[in-house]
């Protein structure tokens, strides 16, 4: 489904090679996120049909920020104006300054780095699970939000994270 901004890149081909460039990189982080092949990934096709997630999205906003950060990117902007490949690189695109065409490098993994220690098995993993799912909550909160504005619903009470208990393991 072309849009209003296709046509500009007939008569400017260094804004059509740009936005393939950005596109090829809107497919590469695909394929670490999702492990979406990026010949499988359509132009055209929106990204819910492509089988992201809400979650997947929000993870492709975060990737494309560090790659373009000169680009504020917002989800609730990315489902409205770049709910596919092509719309979101002409969006992306459209807000790139001239001088900058190309994604940032990306920094080599720096060898022989060490990791943090582990925590403890026991008192120490039960904390970190719970702020994982604090943390989850937060995101799952920020979507909600974010998809009830796009959507122009008003807000409907969503229960703060500590009101929300885990369930209790299962018995072995």
């Amino acid at each position: 489904m072309p849009d209003a901004i296709a046509p500009a890149t007939m008569n400017h081909p260094e804004t059509s090679r740009r936005r393939e460039d950005i596109a090829h990189t809107i497919r590469r982080l695909l394929k670490g996120i999702a492990g979406l092949k990026p010949q499988d990934i359509d132009a055209h096709t929106n990204w819910f049909t492509l089988g992201l997630d809400s979650l997947l999205v929000v993870q492709l906003v975060q990737a494309l920020s560090r790659e373009y950060p000169a680009v504020p990117l917002v989800v609730g902007e990315v489902y409205e104006s770049g709910d596919t490949l092509h719309r979101l690189a002409a969006f992306i695109d459209s807000r790139l300054p001239a001088e900058d065409p190309t994604p940032r490098a990306v920094p080599s993994p720096v060898t022989g780095a060490t990791l943090p220690a582990a925590p403890p098995v026991g008192q120490g993993i039960a904390a970190v699970l719970a702020r994982q799912i604090e943390a989850m909550n937060g995101l799952f909160t920020q979507q909600l939000e974010t998809l009830r504005a796009v959507a122009g619903r008003g807000a409907v009470a969503v229960p703060p994270p500590s009101a929300i208990q885990p369930a209790p393991p299962p018995d072995p």
